[in-house]
């Protein structure tokens, strides 16, 4: 019987926190883009659905973001302004 004190139960615990900690945003506000190449949910949709198939969180994060990129999204720097939509 496994329980919380369990070490692999622990291990799967700090694993998972740590593979959620590492995740790329999906919040449109934390990309730069251009809609009217490929609408963002659009391009998270189809890039959450390929990255789903990688195991290995620094590999599913490096992924995720040359997918975005691919569709026409990256990251916003931490200095540019989030402009409000029209």
């Amino acid at each position: 019987m496994m329980t919380l004190h369990s070490p692999r139960v622990a291990l799967g615990l700090v694993l998972c926190l740590a593979t959620l900690g590492a995740c790329q945003t999906t919040a449109e506000a934390d990309w730069m883009g251009n809609p009217s190449l490929k609408p963002f949910r659009q391009a998270a949709q189809t890039c959450e659905v390929q990255v789903n198939a990688i195991r290995i969180g620094a590999e599913r994060d490096r992924f995720y973001v040359e997918c975005m990129a691919a569709l026409g999204w990256r990251p916003r720097l931490a200095e540019e302004p989030v402009l409000p939509r029209r």
